[in-house]
């Protein structure tokens, strides 16, 4: 008989532009129906939660975390299953141009409609962080729309809507809520658990979420249950 406990909630705070917060999201989503966990993806603008936490970028604060972060990062995703590759001119696309745009274009399908929000997220990190390509034109948003099946008259109104004060809103207000709850980068993970918060940071502690949970950690592509007919 399936169990009829209620879920327990784990938010995850992202930003397209971090490859940290990838390798967890698709881990995130691999053990959410392993885990039976209600998973909730929070868009956020990674650049705000630096500025106003005082954090400040590996790659600008240390210069021998600069030279370690691009290996770790490849490490990380070889060990995730994740397919990653640093656009060409890293530190333009991730910097520079960086990804508030895109982070808005996710937050308006969100509020449009939620069930594609982790298709758009996964479309948007692989031209990126695979691809080498843009994640800031109005072209671009209509590929991935496009590709990840949102009809055309919605795919306009989220795309129409990226720069209306409620989108703006939203992603500010998920930007502050993860601040308050102790955020400051991204991966940003909270779990729920008896009337509690457990903030986690990071894409490398899911052992220890898994003891939060009062689950098991069987590596990054656990065997996936499926459904008896």
């Amino acid at each position: 008989m399936a169990s009829t406990a209620p879920k327990k909630l784990v938010e995850l705070f992202y930003d397209v532009v971090s490859p940290y917060s990838w390798f967890a999201f698709e881990v995130l989503c691999r053990y959410k129906n392993v885990w039976m966990i209600d998973l909730h993806l929070k868009p956020v603008f990674l650049g705000g939660i630096m500025k106003k936490s005082g954090n400040i970028p590996p790659v600008m604060g240390c210069a021998n975390k600069a030279i370690y972060i691009p290996k770790d990062v490849y490490r990380m995703s070889n060990y995730m299953k994740v397919d990653f590759k640093f656009p060409t001119d890293t530190f333009g696309t991730m910097f520079d141009k960086g990804s508030l745009k895109a982070m808005r274009f996710v937050t308006a399908v969100d509020m449009i409609d939620s069930s594609f929000t982790e298709n758009v997220s996964r479309i948007l990190w692989s031209r990126i962080h695979r691809n080498d390509e843009d994640i800031t034109e109005v072209a671009s948003f209509q590929l991935v729309g496009k590709q990840v099946g949102i009809e055309p008259e919605m795919l306009n109104k989220a795309i129409s809507t990226i720069t209306d004060a409620t989108i703006k809103k939203r992603l500010t207000d998920y930007t502050d809520e993860a601040l308050e709850k102790g955020a400051f980068g991204a991966p940003t993970i909270v779990a729920h658990v008896n009337g509690k918060q457990e903030m986690i940071f990071g894409c490398d502690r899911f052992p220890i979420l898994a003891n939060i949970l009062g689950e098991k950690w069987v590596g990054p592509v656990p065997d996936i249950p499926q459904t008896k007919l």
